[in-house]
Formats: structure tokens, C-alpha cells, sequence
């Protein structure tokens, strides 16, 4: 019962200048077929694709300052089932990350910032059993597993990039 899960990945990219909706769809391109759905705005110069793909749904929010791209369940949770999720961690990166090297390296606009967010989960077996869970993961902080509940927590630790770019600075958010 302690494997993670992935409930969804997400990439957000901000232009260095405001952006215009490309003509050819990066959606297509991009899983070689169309979206099921395409939402375009041209006043607001934006557009939302949208569809399944692979184990779930793949959409992408163009705006003029900012590009999504949600990978995510097919099917909305289930709260009397539990967490609808797209599997394994490393499977769901699988799937998901080359799809964005890709979009990276030969579609993507110049861009002045990118995010990366994974929200994994990780069944246990009850209240007790995962705040005893968190406090193995979260030493520092004090956690009361039987006189606790609804706890979050939020931390940024900005690093040093160890890639090949002198000055690169990654902000590693972690929220728990």
C-alpha cells in the first residue's frame, strides 16, 4: 500500500514576450492526432486544447503570457472509490516528460520561466498510519499522528541549478 501515484503532472511556461497563438497546433503535432476538443478565443488571444491521451487527458492553455500543458485522470475522482490517478510515478513521467522535451526543444517560444508540477499520492491504511508516515518524511516538523488533522505544509528552498547554466536558479516548492 505505499507505492506513489501520480494524480497529475503539470508544465507552465511564461514567454519572455507576450505570445501569439501558434497556427499549427502543438496538441496535434505533438500526439499526432487532433484534440477533442479546441476552444479558441481570439479577443483574448487564447486557446484550450483539449483530450484523451495515453492513460488520461492531455490539455493545453495557451494564453498571451502564459502556456499549460495538464496531464491528468481521465475520469474525475471518485471520493467513495478513492483518487482517480494516472498510475506509477516513473510510468506517468514516461509518458508525459518526452512529450514535453520535445515541445521544448522545437516549438516552444523564447521563455523567461518554467514550472514543473507532480502531485503524487499515497495510500495508507488510515489518519494515524499518515501522520506517522509524515513525520518520517518531515522530521523536523512535530507531528501529533492520533491529535492532529488537517495538516498542510509549504515550504520553497531555492537551489542552485547543478545543469550547465551558470546563474540558474530553481525554487523547489514542496507542499505536503
Amino acid at each position: 500500500m505505499s507505492s506513489w501515484t501520480t494524480e497529475y503532472l503539470r508544465v507552465t511556461a511564461f514567454p519572455f514576450e507576450k505570445f501569439e497563438i501558434p497556427e499549427v497546433s502543438w496538441w496535434t503535432v505533438l500526439t499526432a492526432e487532433p484534440p477533442e476538443t479546441r476552444t479558441l478565443k481570439p479577443r483574448e488571444g487564447s486557446l484550450i486544447e483539449e483530450g484523451r491521451f495515453n492513460q488520461g487527458t492531455l490539455k493545453l492553455t495557451v494564453q498571451p503570457n502564459k502556456i499549460d500543458w495538464n496531464y491528468h485522470p481521465a475520469e474525475p475522482h471518485n471520493f467513495t472509490e478513492g483518487f482517480s490517478n494516472l498510475g506509477a510515478f516513473q510510468d506517468a513521467l514516461d509518458i508525459f516528460v518526452p512529450l514535453m522535451i520535445r515541445w521544448l526543444n522545437e516549438m516552444s517560444p523564447k521563455l523567461a520561466r518554467l514550472a514543473v508540477g507532480v502531485a503524487l499520492l499515497q495510500e495508507v491504511e488510515d489518519n494515524k498510519t499518515g501522520y506517522e508516515m509524515l513525520g518520517r518524511y518531515l522530521p523536523s516538523v512535530k507531528i501529533d499522528p492520533i491529535g492532529s488533522s488537517d495538516f498542510f505544509y509549504r515550504i520553497n528552498r531555492p537551489r542552485k541549478s547543478n545543469l550547465a547554466m551558470p546563474g540558474l536558479k530553481i525554487n523547489r516548492l514542496s507542499t505536503w
